[in-house]
């Protein structure tokens, strides 16, 4: 096993396993989803999704008709990303990518292998030239830079292949470093739609059974109304505005001699904590 393969192996062992999860196959759906939440990297394991990991979990998947892809990526690898975009247009089932986040450089040409593309809320959609680092003689950097412009003409291609336009302009969008919003994205043809959120209902509707209903005392249509707030002076006997076994106790033992009064809260009855909130107009 050569140090790369060794050094690979240790740290993707290492790591904890939802962390490796960048890649996942999710079958138990009505429609089968492939999720890449991560970064594109021939390494796999921690360092990102490989096209490796991908093939793997279009294995699990099998030939189904209908297969939804969720992509949220800074992107990575070029190569890889190509690899993964020619898989998923190998694949028998009609594809629709979900851009749910972010489809930048290498995830971006991921994205276009959909038969459908669709952005969610928020999401954008970034194109840039390819990088690369070369250690050599100037004849190296040279081949390096023809190789960065090939594959620069390759990249604004795919774009250019799925929008219908010109190989020309998407290569110097290529060029400037370009984000689209979601809704830029539908515009320049890189997506089909964006996402509608679903809605969520914020109150009962109108039909809604009368026990769902409340009233403006905070009661249900189906129970018996509670006494409106009482802004008058407080009773003096029995409090008139609780239940009977509220407003006075149930003793049978003598009445005893009232304490002299007190400004001290624990001289305060329940009763006539409950007789004040009424007075002041806080519904119970």
């Amino acid at each position: 096993m050569t140090e790369r393969a060794l050094r690979r192996h240790r740290w993707t062992n290492l790591a904890p396993a939802p962390f490796r999860e960048g890649v996942r196959a999710v079958t138990a759906a009505s429609e089968p989803e492939l999720l890449i939440y991560d970064y594109i990297d021939s390494w796999g394991g921690e360092w990102g999704v490989s096209a490796a990991e991908v093939l793997a979990a279009l294995d699990v998947i099998g030939d189904v008709p209908a297969l939804t892809v969720r992509l949220s990526s800074p992107g990575g690898d070029y190569f890889e990303g190509v690899s993964i975009h020619n898989a998923l247009l190998r694949h028998p089932a009609t594809v629709t990518v979900h851009v749910d986040a972010l489809a930048a450089s290498a995830a971006s040409v991921i994205a276009m292998a959909g038969d459908r593309v669709v952005m969610g809320q928020g999401a954008q959609i970034m194109v840039h030239e390819a990088a690369s680092a070369t250690f050599g003689r100037a004849d190296d950097m040279r081949a390096t830079a023809v190789m960065l412009d090939q594959t620069n003409d390759d990249i604004a291609g795919f774009y250019a292949a799925r929008t219908g336009g010109d190989v020309a302009a998407w290569r110097e969008a290529v060029r400037q470093e370009t984000w689209y919003t979601a809704a830029q994205a539908v515009a320049a043809g890189l997506a089909d739609e964006v996402a509608t959120p679903p809605t969520r209902q914020s109150a009962p509707p109108a039909d809604a059974p009368a026990a769902a209903r409340l009233d403006g005392n905070g009661n249900t249509d189906g129970n018996a109304a509670r006494p409106a707030p009482h802004a008058a002076s407080c009773c003096t006997g029995p409090c008139q505005h609780l239940p009977a076994d509220e407003s006075a106790p149930q003793s049978s033992a003598p009445e005893a001699e009232a304490p002299p009064a007190t400004s001290s809260p624990a001289a305060v009855s329940l009763s006539e904590l409950l007789c004040s909130a009424i007075r002041e107009g806080v519904t119970l």
